[in-house]
């Protein structure tokens, strides 16, 4: 039952993260960006409680960018928690919480128990 439930899983992640049809390919077969997306699948199909993503969408372009953070969302629910690294405002603004750090030093935070 177990094993049925990491194929269900799989299933979801991929499709969620538009890469279903390319799940039976070698990478040497894939671009960039669906090497991309397997590397995130991976991470997603064991359901972590943390996440840390350093620029995840940072190849990619707008639409595909608002796709993978989508996906994370929607595969980790409220189960996990993300931290990921960005310059790009697409990602920030997906952000339920901002901390803005200069030179090692938090100069802002939109919600934290660390201000409070």
């Amino acid at each position: 039952a177990k094993l049925q439930n990491i194929h269900t899983r799989v299933e979801n992640v991929a499709k969620q993260l538009g890469i279903h049809e390319r799940l039976s390919n070698t990478p040497k077969g894939m671009t960039d960006v669906e090497r991309h997306r397997i590397a995130l699948a991976r991470a997603l199909v064991v359901e972590p409680v943390l996440i840390i993503a350093d620029e995840p969408a940072a190849e990619l372009d707008l639409i595909s960018a608002e796709s993978i953070l989508g996906a994370m969302k929607a595969a980790c629910g409220s189960k996990a928690t993300i931290i990921s690294f960005s310059e790009k405002p697409q990602i920030i603004k997906a952000a339920d919480r901002h901390i803005i750090f200069v030179q090692g030093k938090i100069i802002s935070d939109s919600g934290s128990f660390l201000t409070k």
